[in-house]
């Protein structure tokens, strides 16, 4: 039987425990050589160990936490530019610690500011995770949403641009709406649905808005 699982369930259940320490690429060129080659998303850490306590706090804690490595080893390039590194200087950020997402043509597609705990990096971050999108067992991934949202459209050409099979449903065609609804009620969700929605695989999806 299908399930909705939470971010944390589902987390654990696509990327099993693995390495507790995180594959860092300590340069953005290399990092983009081989985002190109992988087809996953670049994650930029940018941070200041030596004196920031807000990155400090970020690295001891956030970064530490197994889901947040697995996520990263699995599901990204995870970069690691500190301010000693002369690369720092071609990002555009606010401030220690900064957190970047670029895609592999060096789109920037999310950011995060500050020391953000493990389940703000992941509701910022997991739906960008190449992994995470082609988790279906070889089904396309079916989108239920509205086609003039933005949202909607930015995963659409997300998944065009990774080369990832989907399927989209408008849900204001009413059948497709009473479809998508009646599914989410049979799995007896209680919480707000908030549009649009991802089916993968067996298992059903809000992606952070």
């Amino acid at each position: 039987m299908k399930k909705i699982l939470l971010i944390s369930i589902l987390l654990f259940l696509l990327f099993p425990l693995a390495s507790q320490q995180i594959n860092w690429i300590e340069d953005y060129d290399s990092a983009l050589t081989r985002a190109q080659q992988t087809g996953q998303n670049i994650l930029v850490l940018l941070t200041a160990p030596s004196w920031c306590t807000y990155c400090q706090w970020l690295e001891e804690n956030t970064l530490k936490d197994p889901q947040v490595i697995n996520l990263l080893n699995q599901g990204f390039v995870a970069t690691y530019i500190t301010d000693e590194n002369p690369q720092v200087d071609q990002f555009d950020f606010e401030g220690f610690p900064s957190m970047q997402l670029f895609s592999p043509q060096g789109e920037l597609l999310e950011q995060a500011v500050g020391a953000v705990d493990s389940q703000s990096f992941m509701t910022t971050f997991r739906s960008y995770s190449k992994e995470e999108l082609n988790s279906g067992d070889g089904d396309p991934i079916k989108l239920y949403g509205r086609e003039t949202s933005q949202r909607t459209q930015d995963l659409m050409e997300y998944f065009q641009a990774q080369g990832i099979a989907y399927e989209f449903y408008d849900v204001t065609d009413p059948a497709i709406k009473s479809e998508i609804k009646g599914a989410i009620e049979d799995f007896g969700w209680e919480g707000s649905i908030y549009l649009p929605v991802l089916m993968i695989g067996d298992l059903i999806y809000f992606p952070p808005n």
